[in-house]
């Protein structure tokens, strides 16, 4: 991975238009720090637009910073009649796009992102970290064990909003599942594993709950995997430290695809 290259050019104004252009490099003022697994940015002034699921980092002189935001283009509107939250100090954005409400995106992009910050020789002198507001019940269980400071996290509690520190500081690393990401997650929740009792070794997830992506004959298939050894489980029905537990003892698990895969970061390398 390349790290992010220094550039100056014209200002891009998100003032009412149709459209935008784009800058995926940083700017001069800027400072760029490698670290074991990605970069890390600073920037004074800049502000982060939060949009319900929806990240995007824009400097002070209106850069929209494209890695470090969600692909989509903002929502100009919502940008101009967000409310502003001003901060006094340097805060460290964790939070990503769906992180709250998304098992899959809180485990790969955000988590992994305080891990990061960690690398970093002022990581005490970061005043505040930035995390999406727990929508999942799994989530805010899982939240109270991570290893950020109580006192210096923030949580976006409105659906729109822009936060404004003092210094921005942004992780960028390559997307989705990663060896260290997993080891990471590991050390994170691994205390909270425990060996599930026998007859949890074969598990066949529905998604009973979800709204997209649902077996339409789900009794059929729950029929078939039940014949076959399988135990059929929705894993809403189960606590944070179950979910993971499951899927660290399993020895075969079947799915349709979904974010509630993202524990397979949890699983043994021969489970299948």
């Amino acid at each position: 991975m390349s790290p992010p290259k220094h550039v100056e050019g014209s200002a891009i104004a998100l003032q009412p238009q149709s459209s935008i252009n784009y800058c995926n490099q940083f700017p001069e003022r800027g400072t760029v720090k490698q670290v074991s697994n990605g970069y890390v940015v600073a920037i004074k002034g800049a502000r982060l637009f939060h949009s319900g699921t929806a990240h995007h980092v824009i400097t002070r002189d209106n850069y929209l910073l494209t890695d470090l935001s969600n692909p989509e283009q903002p929502d100009l509107d919502l940008l101009k009649s967000a409310p502003v939250s001003c901060f006094s100090g340097t805060a460290a954005v964790v939070g990503s796009m769906w992180g709250g409400r998304n098992i899959y995106h809180w485990f790969y992009d955000s988590i992994p992102r305080s891990g990061i910050y960690q690398d970093l020789e002022y990581f005490d002198q970061i005043d505040a970290f930035v995390v999406n507001k727990p929508v999942l019940p799994v989530i805010e269980s899982l939240a109270a064990h991570l290893s950020l400071p109580a006192k210096k996290t923030v949580s976006l509690e409105h659906r729109v909003q822009v936060f404004q520190p003092d210094v921005l500081v942004v992780a960028f690393s390559k997307c989705g599942p990663r060896k260290w990401k997993c080891e990471f997650l590991k050390n994170q929740f691994g205390h909270l594993i425990k060996k599930p009792e026998s007859g949890w070794e074969k598990l066949f997830i529905g998604r009973k709950q979800a709204w997209i992506r649902r077996l339409v004959n789900i009794h059929h298939w729950n029929r078939i995997a039940e014949a076959n050894g399988f135990r059929c489980v929705e894993l809403e029905s189960l606590s944070a430290s179950e979910q993971l537990s499951i899927f660290a003892y399993a020895h075969k698990i079947i799915a349709v695809h979904g974010a509630g895969l993202a524990h397979l970061g949890f699983c043994r390398p021969e489970t299948r």
